[in-house]
């Protein structure tokens, strides 16, 4: 006698995700002389015109308000060069966190339960002798537990950078159709950085190569009787950069093992390849002048 377990379940409603970020940099907390001084400028030369444009109510003194107007444009586009230097250089600090609320979606499940035996010797064929289970629309919850995570991103200039993150999600309190199951909470921290030796050198291809290192631990939530299934990895990247067309080729290789023999009898080791591509807006720019 054979038995055949048919079933099928569809899940709906809202589940969303809120984030935050906020970054801090040295050049916005303490600003450098030379942009003081451009600051200071360009407001003289706005008070400057406010007053010509207050006195001259014919409108005739075109002269000097181009000039006044021609000199705030000069003195806003050496600032925002003396900030795009500095921001090369200058330490930021990236805060950011997420959260998504627990949530109890609506399920619905149909299911039929059948014993069979074959038609025919080929086995292609088959007749259905007794219905054990029919049930369909059996409605009911389905719970995704809460998740959150905050995280940090340090960097210097394009140079450096290095970060790390954390996140938690309460898998103990998961249920499928109004059914709790055995999973534990999770967890996984990853640190991570990056290192390009000179971004602005003259030459040398070596300086502009990105590389990259990564390590992560993760306490799934996946169990066997009583035992945790933990997960650990390490990766290690490059990013090599094209740099007519503004392009990063981005290669990595990341080792990773989920278990351990020594406390469950679930263990894997596996190595994961990744090749991606970063394509700058510039590919697709035609040029004024070939």
């Amino acid at each position: 006698m054979n038995t055949l377990d048919q079933s099928s379940t569809s899940i709906g409603w809202f589940h969303f995700t809120l984030g935050a970020q906020m970054l801090f940099d040295s050049l916005s907390l303490s600003k450098s002389d030379s942009i003081v001084i451009y600051d200071q400028k360009i407001s003289t030369l706005s008070d400057s015109l406010k007053n010509v444009l207050a006195s001259d109510a014919a409108g005739t003194n075109y002269e000097l308000k181009n000039s006044i107007n021609q000199e705030i444009a000069q003195a806003k586009d050496v600032r925002k060069k003396i900030v795009d230097r500095k921001k090369k250089s200058e330490w930021s600090l990236l805060l950011g966190a997420t959260v998504s609320p627990q949530a109890d979606l609506h399920g619905r499940e149909t299911r039929v339960v059948s014993n069979f035996r074959y038609f025919d010797s080929q086995a292609t064929q088959t007749l259905v002798r007794d219905t054990i289970l029919y049930k369909v629309g059996a409605q009911g919850t389905v719970v995704l537990p809460l998740e959150a995570g905050v995280g940090f991103t340090l960097r210097k200039g394009n140079k450096l950078q290095f970060g790390v993150d954390y996140s938690f999600q309460q898998w103990e309190k998961f249920e499928f159709l109004s059914e709790p199951d055995s999973l534990f909470n999770s967890w996984k921290i990853a640190v991570g950085g990056q290192y390009i030796p000179n971004d602005r050198a003259v030459g040398g291809y070596r300086n502009f190569v990105a590389y990259r290192l990564g390590f992560h631990y993760e306490q799934t939530y996946l169990n066997v009787g009583t035992s945790k299934i933990n997960e650990i990895g390490v990766s290690l990247g490059f990013g090599f950069p094209i740099r007519k067309a503004g392009t990063y080729i981005h290669l990595a290789i990341e080792a990773d093992q989920r278990g351990s023999t020594k406390v469950n009898p679930i263990e894997e080791r596996f190595l994961k390849f990744t090749l991606g591509f970063t394509i700058n807006d510039r590919w697709f720019i035609k040029p004024k002048y070939d």
